[in-house]
């Protein structure tokens, strides 16, 4: 007789029990994930308006202090440091410290009431903000760069910084820019002062390379035709009007910068909480630069308690007519 085997499949199924807490878990687990998203959302926005100008979007004190607080932990680190060993038991290089001031920012509000004047600082701090190094060079060559260079600059973005550069507004017309300079050659200490001078260079050429066009009413436009333009004693003297439908004035703003570079051992020598130092020395050299005539930039190249000290000044360019006509035409 013939034997047929027959195999059975079991087939296990959840109870409807099981299978409605697996969706309500599901679910759950879903609202945790939305929950934690919109948590994050309003955490980033918060800490946008804690720590950025809300007129310009650039850092504010709070941001300013920030970044240095993690250049400071940055620069504790053995790794940090050894990255910049220039053989003589020292760090190469340092931070360049940049105040900038606009000139006559008074007058500007005064000509062109406070909404001209917020249009003004708006442009003035994108023209900082694009000058900065992380903007004014298309492609990084990162293999030409030092390695303490790409540490700060990747240690910044972790930090949530944009990048290894700080443009920051403390408010009015005041700006503060830090600027990160690595090196391990010997020569370190004259090699950051004359990267410092280029780096001020490209801020005031970016500063003053175009007037800012403004759009103004009919009477602001005449008090600048008839009372500013041509005044020997009006700073904005040179400004250009145009009248193709509506009013607006070409201004040539200018600004005055006092600059100087800290060397990462005094940098790492002052307290965590105490990061007005850095520009106590620079707000006097910006000062020197407006009692000597603004549209320049001042500093020296040692100690500002050295009498003998070296003053380098760095005359702002000046709009020439043609760029001036190129512009309002």
């Amino acid at each position: 007789m013939e034997t047929i085997s027959v195999s059975t499949s079991i087939i296990t199924r959840k109870s409807p029990d099981e299978a409605g807490q697996a969706q309500r878990l599901q679910t759950e687990n879903n609202e945790l994930h939305e929950e934690i998203n919109r948590l994050r959302a309003q955490l980033n926005a918060a800490e946008q308006i804690a720590y950025h100008d809300a007129l310009t979007g650039l850092p504010n004190r709070h941001g300013y202090d920030r970044y240095v607080a993690a250049l400071q932990t940055l620069c504790h680190t053995v790794e940090f440091r050894a990255s910049l060993d220039n053989g003589r038991g020292g760090m190469g290089g340092g931070l360049l410290v940049v105040q900038v001031d606009i000139d006559h920012f008074k007058s500007i509000n005064t000509m062109l009431t406070h909404f001209g004047g917020d249009t003004v600082l708006k442009e003035f701090a994108g023209r900082l903000a694009r000058s900065s190094r992380m903007n004014a060079t298309p492609a990084k060559d990162a293999a030409g760069r030092c390695l303490g260079s790409l540490m700060v600059e990747e240690y910044m973005i972790r930090s949530g910084m944009t990048g290894m550069d700080l443009v920051s507004r403390w408010g009015g017309e005041e700006f503060f820019c830090l600027f990160p300079l690595c090196y391990r050659d010997a020569e370190a200490a004259w090699t950051a002062y004359d990267d410092a001078d280029k780096i001020v260079q490209r801020l005031m050429n970016s500063i003053r390379r175009d007037p800012v066009m403004l759009t103004v009413n009919e009477p602001t436009y005449e008090t600048i035709k008839h009372q500013i333009i041509g005044n020997p004693a009006h700073y904005y003297r040179d400004a250009k009007l145009v009248s193709n439908g509506s009013k607006h004035v070409a201004l040539p703003v200018s600004a005055s910068m006092g600059y100087a570079v800290i060397g990462w051992e005094e940098f790492n020598a002052h307290p965590n909480d105490d990061t007005a130092h850095l520009f106590r020395n620079v707000v006097d050299l910006m000062r020197r630069a407006k009692e000597t005539g603004r549209n320049r930039a001042v500093t020296v190249r040692a100690s500002m308690h050295d009498k003998n000290a070296a003053i380098h000044v760095f005359e702002g360019r000046a709009l020439n007519k043609t760029q001036m006509s190129d512009m309002v035409h």
